[in-house]
């Protein structure tokens, strides 16, 4: 049921896996406990100062960012090894999931208040609902079997971008108001832009 017949770090060339653990037994086990992990720790953690909840998004902010320089070079490797050369369009992070990695410094570390509600904007609104979309529809499982590096890799990052925009919320670290779905969208459009 929960064993693998791959290895954690095994590389999708290197596997026979044809996607058979999307939505299977495992799968839907883990995203039950994964689930409860959220709500729990967002409840938990709800009653964290707004300074502890800087620190946290300072960390995380590089947390995610060398966790996305381990995971690109970890991919080039094999991909260099096997021939293949660099893969621009698998591995450069430039997917709408991406921007929880590129706002949430700005949350963290910026001292203007307008450009930290924008980040704060998006973190509560576009952030959790990609995050837990893809948490849930984790479309990796199509090239990965779930436990190994890539699978959790993803499984941690969209983990994250929900939790960091629900601990936001819950803690009134920023209170979202109906506008702001509108204000979440201003990085996309910079980020489309580029």
């Amino acid at each position: 049921l929960l064993l693998s017949k791959y290895g954690f770090f095994d590389y999708k060339d290197y596997i026979d896996y044809q996607g058979e653990d999307y939505f299977s037994l495992a799968h839907i086990i883990l995203m039950i406990i994964l689930t409860a992990l959220l709500i729990m720790l967002t409840i938990l953690l709800r009653k964290t100062k707004e300074k502890n909840i800087k620190i946290f998004l300072k960390i995380i902010s590089i947390t995610m960012i060398c966790l996305e320089i381990f995971k690109i070079s970890w991919e080039t490797y094999f991909d260099i090894k096997l021939g293949h050369g660099f893969n621009y369009d698998g591995l450069l992070p430039l997917y709408t999931c991406s921007m929880f990695m590129y706002v949430l410094p700005f949350a963290a570390f910026s001292k203007n208040k307008k450009i930290q509600n924008i980040a704060y904007a998006f973190l509560t609104t576009i952030s959790v609902f990609g995050g837990l979309t893809n948490f849930y529809l984790l479309q990796i499982l199509h090239t990965y079997p779930l436990f190994t590096y890539a699978t959790f890799a993803s499984l941690f990052y969209h983990f994250m971008m929900s939790f960091t925009g629900l601990l936001i919320l819950a803690t009134k670290t920023y209170t979202l108001r109906l506008k702001d779905i509108v204000i979440g969208w201003i990085p996309v459009l910079i980020f489309s832009l580029i």
